[in-house]
Formats: structure tokens, C-alpha cells, sequence
């Protein structure tokens, strides 16, 4: 029987602006987190399926904003979240 060849390779996040496939599917995402000016009452709510970029673009857009925090919207409670609107920019995923 053949065995397969285990490769010890090394693992690295891949969240950068560079790091990102801009196709048609998700072009107006990206567009539109380079508008916040246009966003309704300044939010903006990311929507698609598993797999299409959601959690990288926020990344990238947090980044972007000084390092934003990112929070679990599981974790988030009723008491911190008037924290997170005083703090400014955030990602709740």
C-alpha cells in the first residue's frame, strides 16, 4: 500500500489588503468599505456565505482603521456594547 507524504509546512495568516482576490462576486464589498461615507448611519453589515471573504475583508478594514477591535457577536453583551459605539470604529462578527 502507498502511504502518503506528510509535509511539515509552515502555516501563515493570510488577512493583508495583498491577500485578497478581488473578483466579480466580491468587488462591491470592497468598494463600498473604501466608501464609509455612504454607509447608513455609518455602518455597514457584510453578508454572504462561508468561504467568501467576510471575515478577511473585515480584518483588512479594521486594520485599516488603526487596528479596530474585532469582537464574536456571541460574546457581545448588552452592557459592552455602548463601549464599542464610544470607541468608535469596530468589526462584530
Amino acid at each position: 500500500m502507498i502511504r502518503p507524504l506528510l509535509l511539515d509546512l509552515p502555516v501563515r495568516s493570510a488577512r493583508g489588503p495583498a491577500d485578497f482576490f478581488v473578483d466579480p462576486a466580491n468587488a462591491l464589498a470592497l468598494a463600498t468599505l473604501d466608501a464609509p461615507e455612504a454607509w447608513p448611519s455609518g455602518r455597514m453589515l457584510l453578508i454572504g456565505p462561508e468561504g467568501a471573504g467576510k471575515s478577511h475583508l473585515a480584518a483588512i478594514w479594521a486594520e485599516a482603521q488603526g487596528g479596530a477591535p474585532i469582537v464574536a457577536a456571541a460574546t457581545l453583551t448588552d452592557e459592552a456594547a455602548p463601549a464599542l459605539v464610544r470607541a468608535g470604529a469596530c468589526v462584530v462578527e
